[in-house]
């Protein structure tokens, strides 16, 4: 009986489905037709069928590996939702259940993307030569080293280069690479090993759409390796028939789902075999390094050193799905959304016995708290496997996407004034909370201001963010940034040149350092004899008595000032679950840098956006709305949540210690942040009165533009609360429309157009650069307002009214008034 009527006869005894059937046969004749170039119809039938049956036995001692993992990650889910109580001991199933994505602590588990983050900083400290080796140059933002960095993918492709530092960088990749690969397989995966396999492929849909499939295929068949390329089906070499074929579905793949960001099948035939299991960046394999960096520059992202971060980032971001939700993440995030739903009914029929909580979000019933958490949980764990970013119209998508990086540019020059006098407030605060002296955090961070100091802070595990968000792809209080490379250059050239880059690094470096010194010194105590404050946090990510002891067996760090615990001093033990340890102290860091130096949070995101995807009109409108609002969330939600589960633990009188505290340093912060606006912007600092404090109160808050609006009618870039709740990409929109096309219909209706003075305040607003706080009162003075007097035969009035409406509005003068080619005095400090 040939193999395809034993399949008729298994579908009629309904052993098998016809699907299934029709899979079977399909894997079969595909095995079959490779062996027959080598062996005869008959020896290739038996081969085949052999070869089948060893294949499917594998796969079900694989399902029954993972069906165990599961088992275990699915244990691990319910004991820590079901076990999770809020400061005041009382259970809440959908906040516990929407911790596991991202949570600052009071959890006692790891979130997924805590995790991510600790395996991450784990990696960038074993590559840390790397990485400092190939940083980007101050100026151009380019990649130093650019030829060493060549013979690094070349020592990775086995050919050997004489470059003794660039093999060493290499093995260091390797060694990482392959930590990751092994991690994977041993959380569920099957990436198999691949001898000297180099890099793995990053591909520019972009420019391959514009090249086409047929122009794509022709250039990279030549320069690809078959006889290492295995087919997934048959785990043979593909033959040079098969080649094409395999070809067309890597184009498909890339370009209509996505290569990096679509989940792989687990299905072991069809279509969806080539991504099995993350394998779909090591199928390509090229012929030398020279090929592949060929092929990089040609079709790819152009940049060895940023293809390793991004594969770094998703192999992360996978190894905590799979270790936290199993090998199978969507069906257990699937069967959490079923507990939400379960407990919400209990709680809508007034069962006692239920562990869900209505007030979710504000929410009054159970239905509407029930939405709020499923929308929560749907939100960000499409954020965390990148969901959330896939456009749906490309065009819209790329468009939206050029508009936020030309305004954040445009408004973020002076945002390091915010920084520096901001940071130091909240710093201060995150320190005492956790009984911390605040001179070691100053030390620390006044430290990674020297040369070496962020070396030693990466090797001790702390993430560096311009590696992990490559190319500024994670601009701080906007989050992340897309579209053209050339758009997301100006928000990233911005942020290096105004210094918020180099000064947010420098702080997350330095409070975390303080961690690791504070940690080292509290190591001869006892668990019942740390500091009270101390404690607290770290119970709040997991560790318990039991980790402690297991963490006073490391050996800290030692250099001339001080010791520090890192995180791989912990793993070093040898203790059974200490790379667990390990990993929650690293989270434990990590969470407290966002109290300290605040960012925005991806829940903060979530709450503006939801699920909303880019290259939508709703999608586009809701992430200009959101743009600098994030952080404001976050802050209620980091700073404010800490505070609020201090008076529902019965600790009121420390809350509103803390609660004034930080508000006073804020809003003392937020004058300062006022002060110095006014002297970048030509006018000397306002008196103090009542608008004055209130808008100080709302910048030292996080809310920054929202303080011009408490007594004004208009911002400081001349737009109307309407349009600054829209976001700043609609008020760019709509400021470059008024421009041209607006100014068009007025001319054709005969009416008087402003073309003059809308071009002068469009320029003002949206180029980028001159608005960096240093260089901003020459720019504004000796650039804008003499294009102004050029273009605009009323700027002279207008200079006119602004310097009286400062003086009648807030009793402000000007120290460089407008219109004028050079200061007439020194700013004012305290009036006359």
């Amino acid at each position: 009986m040939s193999f395809r009527d034993c399949l008729v006869t298994a579908v009629k005894a309904k052993e098998l489905s016809q699907e299934e059937a029709d899979q079977l046969n399909a894997a079969y004749e595909q095995i079959r037709a490779g062996k027959r170039a080598r062996m005869g119809d008959a020896a290739a039938d038996i081969a085949a069928r052999d070869e089948l049956a060893a294949r499917l036995t594998a796969e079900a001692a694989e399902k029954k590996r993972q069906a165990g993992l599961t088992q275990v990650a699915v244990d691990g889910v319910r004991t820590d939702v079901m076990g999770y109580r809020d400061a005041r001991g009382r259970p809440d199933i959908a906040e516990a259940i929407i911790r596991l994505f991202e949570h600052y602590g009071r959890t006692g588990y790891s979130s997924v993307m805590g995790k991510a983050k600790a395996i991450i900083g784990a990696a960038h400290a074993d590559m840390e030569v790397l990485l400092h080796e190939f940083r980007r140059t101050a100026v151009a933002g380019t990649r130093m080293n650019k030829a060493r960095l060549d013979n690094v993918v070349r020592e990775l492709f086995g050919q050997s280069t004489g470059d003794v530092a660039a093999k060493e960088m290499a093995d260091a990749w390797k060694r990482v690479a392959e930590g990751l690969r092994e991690r994977f397989n041993a959380a569920g995966g099957a990436i198999a090993e691949l001898k000297d396999w180099g890099l793995p492929q990053g591909h520019d849909r972009r420019a391959m759409m514009r090249a086409g499939k047929e122009a794509w295929k022709a250039y990279v068949l030549p320069r690809l390796d078959p006889a290492r390329m295995v087919n997934p089906l048959t785990g043979e070499a593909l033959s040079p028939a098969e080649l094409p074929a395999a070809l067309d579905h890597v184009w498909d793949t890339i370009i209509t789902e996505g290569w990096n960001t679509r989940e792989p099948s687990r299905s072991p035939f069809g279509k969806g075999a080539l991504a099995n299991q993350r394998q779909d960046h090591r199928f390509l394999v090229f012929k030398s390094a020279d090929t592949w960096l060929e092929y990089s520059r040609e079709f790819g992202r152009g940049d060895p050193f940023a293809i390793m971060m991004n594969h770094i980032n998703l192999m992360a971001r996978d190894i905590a799905a799979m270790e936290r939700f199993g090998p199978n993440p969507n069906a257990t995030i699937e069967w959490l959304r079923q507990i939400i739903r379960q407990e919400a009914a209990k709680a809508a029929n007034k069962d006692p016995e239920s562990l869900f909580r209505p007030g979710l979000g504000g929410a009054r019933s159970a239905d509407s708290a029930r939405e709020i958490a499923l929308r929560q949980v749907d939100g960000l764990w499409d954020r965390f496997r990148g969901a959330a970013e896939l456009p749906e119209r490309q065009w819209l998508a790329t468009a939206g996407s050029v508009v936020r990086n030309i305004t954040t540019g445009a408004r973020l020059g002076a945002s390091t004034l915010s920084a520096a006098t901001g940071d130091p407030m909240t710093m201060a605060s995150a320190a005492k909370f956790m009984d911390m002296p605040m001179t070691l955090v100053a030390q620390q961070v006044a430290r990674q201001m020297q040369a070496g100091s962020r070396r030693e802070a990466v090797a001790a595990g702390l993430i560096l963010d311009d590696a992990m968000h490559i190319l500024g792809a994670g601009a701080r209080w906007q989050g992340a940034l897309s579209g053209p490379e050339w758009s997301q250059r100006i928000p990233d050239r911005v942020l290096t040149y105004n210094g918020l880059q180099a000064l947010t690094q420098a702080e997350k470096h330095g409070w975390g350092r303080s961690i690791q010194a504070f940690t080292a010194g509290q190591m001869d105590r006892r668990w019942a004899n740390l500091p009270e404050g101390y404690r607290r946090v770290i119970e709040g990510y997991g560790l318990k008595e039991a980790d402690w002891e297991v963490i006073q067996k490391a050996v800290p760090e030692h250099n001339d000032e001080a010791q520090f615990l890192r995180p791989q001093d912990i793993a070093a033990t040898g203790a059974p679950n200490a790379r667990d340890i390990a990993e929650r102290y690293m989270q434990m860091i990590l969470g407290e840098t966002e109290y300290a130096v605040p960012s925005g949070t991806e829940r903060g995101r979530v709450a503006f956006i939801g699920r909303t995807r880019p290259g939508t009109f709703v999608g586009e409108f809701m992430r200009s709305a959101a743009m600098f609002r994030g952080f404001s969330v976050s802050m209620v939600m980091t700073q404010g949540g800490r505070y609020f589960a201090e008076v529902q633990a019965g600790r009121g009188a420390r809350s509103a210690k803390f609660v004034g505290a930080t508000f006073i340093a804020l809003t003392l912060g937020g004058m300062l942040r006022q002060w110095l606006g006014d002297i970048i912007q030509g006018r000397d600092p306002q008196p103090l009165s009542k608008e004055f404090v209130v808008a100080s109160m709302l910048q030292g808050g996080g809310m920054g533009i929202f303080g011009d609006f408490v007594f004004a009618d208009y911002n400081r870039f001349g737009n109307s609360l309407a349009s600054t709740i829209a976001g700043p990409g609609v008020s760019f929109v709509g400021d470059t429309w008024n421009l041209t096309g607006g100014n068009v219909v007025e001319l054709l209706k005969g009416k008087p157009t402003n073309a003059a003075s809308e071009l002068s305040r469009w320029l003002r607003n949206y180029l980028p650069f001159g608005n960096i706080w240093y260089v901003n009162a020459a720019y504004q003075r000796v650039i804008m307002d003499q294009l102004q007097h050029a273009i605009d035969p009323r700027a002279a009035q207008k200079f006119k009214r602004r310097v009286q409406e400062a003086e009648r509005e807030r009793h402000q003068g000007y120290w460089w008034r407008p219109g004028e080619m050079a200061p007439r005095r020194a700013p004012q400090i305290g009036g006359d």
